[in-house]
């Protein structure tokens, strides 16, 4: 018995060594490593993430290579009534951050920029005759176009919807407090050119 255990032990060692693989070096473990971690980040941005916001409050919604792309809420709200959109044209090529159309409302107009690089696969030809669809369902039917995104490494940079809420409080108090700092500022030169023309007048 205790040879047939020797035996049965060097033949187990014989059929691992046959089907062990070659050690990888320190640097092909380091790039193997680097695109796992790579295959992970697309996987979660990509599958996990409801939507994305870049700083420009447009918004993504990804669906494998494609993103669906509108305007936030807090967007929309900030233009007002909708009534005019003007899109990209279907199969343009556009880059990160690029304006490639405008929302014009009663109050203002804005620019559209892109969140990601990619070729424009489809528009809302809804917004044509609805351009109000903006405001009740900006998430929804209010989509702006489709993109077939190639650079997978940009979603990244935009922002889940609590990095976005964050980005927005911030922002909104930097907003707040130079809108303050204006107000006393102005108040400041009323008040020193009412007391000049006070001066002169008693002169």
């Amino acid at each position: 018995m205790c040879a047939s255990i020797i035996n049965n032990n060097n033949n187990e060692n014989i059929a691992t060594s046959a089907v062990r693989k070659p050690s990888k070096s320190k640097f092909e473990h380091h790039v193997f490593i680097e695109r796992l971690d790579k295959v992970i980040d697309v996987y979660v941005l990509t599958e996990l993430l409801d939507r994305v916001y870049s700083e420009k409050h447009e918004w993504a919604q990804i669906d494998g290579k494609i993103a669906k792309i509108g305007i936030s809420d807090y967007a929309q709200e900030a233009l007002g009534d909708v009534v005019f959109v003007q899109l990209p044209e279907v199969g343009q090529e556009v880059k990160q951050d690029e304006e490639i159309g405008t929302v014009e409302s009663v109050k203002a107009a804005s620019e559209v920029y892109t969140p990601l690089t990619g070729v424009v696969r489809e528009i809302n030809k809804k917004l044509e005759e609805k351009p109000g669809l903006i405001n009740t369902a900006c998430y929804t039917d209010g989509w702006l176009f489709t993109l077939e995104y190639t650079k997978s490494e940009e979603l990244k940079h935009l922002m889940d919807e609590q990095q976005y809420q964050n980005y927005l409080k911030q922002n909104s108090a930097v907003l707040t407090y130079k809108l303050t700092y204006s107000s006393v500022v102005t108040i400041k030169n009323l008040l020193k050119s009412k007391i000049m023309r006070s001066t002169h007048l008693k002169d």
